[in-house]
């Protein structure tokens, strides 16, 4: 876990059991906000107009999280992004097998 968590983010297990940020008391990961934030270009006004539950001030609480910890979160995104391209392999393994 990392020490530095500012208000708006927690520090919970995702489904494969890893540590990941999110914004409190929401279902969304701050590498959701980061990667509107990095690839897309969207500022904190747009992310959160995007998210009918997320204000602001959470997005804002967000990225200082991610600009506090660059490196555990792009980790957790790269995790991520391989995890889901497994999966996607192995579903069209298992399609074209049949």
């Amino acid at each position: 876990m990392q020490a530095n968590t500012p208000q708006y983010v927690e520090i919970r297990k995702n489904r494969a059991g890893s540590d990941r940020p999110y914004i409190a008391g929401t279902r969304v990961r701050v590498q959701d906000i980061v990667i509107d934030h990095e690839r897309f270009g969207q500022s904190a006004e747009e992310i959160a107009q995007g998210f009918d539950h997320v204000s602001i001030a959470q997005v804002h609480g967000a990225l200082a999280y991610f600009f506090e910890n660059r490196d555990f979160v792009w980790q957790c995104i790269r995790d991520d992004e391989a995890y889901a391209a497994s999966a996607r392999d192995g579903v069209s393994k298992s399609t074209t097998h049949q």
